[in-house]
């Protein structure tokens, strides 16, 4: 729990490249913290900005006299091999950020093992997800007859805030029918058009 496990893959998301880099971030910097050794996924979205993040930590764990393994990065590879590596004897995790298909598909081979023809390849490693969702949000009606502005402003600034790509991001809505939910319904839309290009500072409009 608070001592190392041993290497660590961490596959950031193709959004917030700076705060949840496979190089960056909370899984990374908890990797790290820990005692791990680190292979950053540079996703294909933004190699460069990845490399750099790679190279200050190379520096820092130089600094610091950590072993020069400490970081280390990869770049795209194809999906057998992605899922070789996270379920790879000697790799004792992963950290993933992303969409839920593939989420589910490389934690099925840390978990689970690789079937190649000499039979399953590795398996039994810890797998850390974090993975898209709809996330369903359910207004009653209740809710709606005492805070009916209310409750449009808070959902409309949940789907601009960071422009539309935080995880929190509503997907669907489920209102049961009546005129509260038919305003409830017509307002978004006007808002959102009416919203500055680029809108993403999450304030209230």
């Amino acid at each position: 729990m608070l001592g190392p496990i041993g290497p660590v893959c961490v596959f950031g998301p193709n959004n917030f490249p700076f705060a949840f880099n496979g190089a960056a971030g909370g899984d990374f910097a908890a990797a790290v913290a820990a005692g791990n050794p680190v292979i950053a996924k540079g996703h294909s979205s933004h190699p460069r900005t990845t490399q750099i993040f790679v190279e200050e930590a190379f520096e820092a764990a130089r600094e610091t006299g950590m072993p020069k393994a400490m970081i280390q990065l990869i770049y795209r590879t194809s999906h057998e091999d992605g899922y070789k590596l996270v379920a790879h004897p000697k790799l004792a995790g992963t950290g993933y950020t992303g969409a839920r298909w593939t989420g589910l598909a490389l934690m099925n081979a840390a978990h689970n093992g690789v079937e190649t023809e000499d039979g399953t390849f590795g398996g039994g490693n810890q797998f850390f997800a974090e993975l898209s969702s709809v996330n369903p949000v359910y207004f009653l009606p209740g809710a709606l007859k005492e805070r009916l502005d209310e409750c449009v402003d808070e959902f409309v600034e949940s789907n601009l805030l960071g422009v539309g790509q935080f995880c929190t991001n509503p997907g669907i809505v489920v209102l049961q029918e009546g005129d509260d939910a038919e305003a409830c319904k017509s307002r978004p839309q006007n808002t959102w058009v009416a919203a500055p290009e680029g809108f993403s500072t999450g304030q209230l409009f």
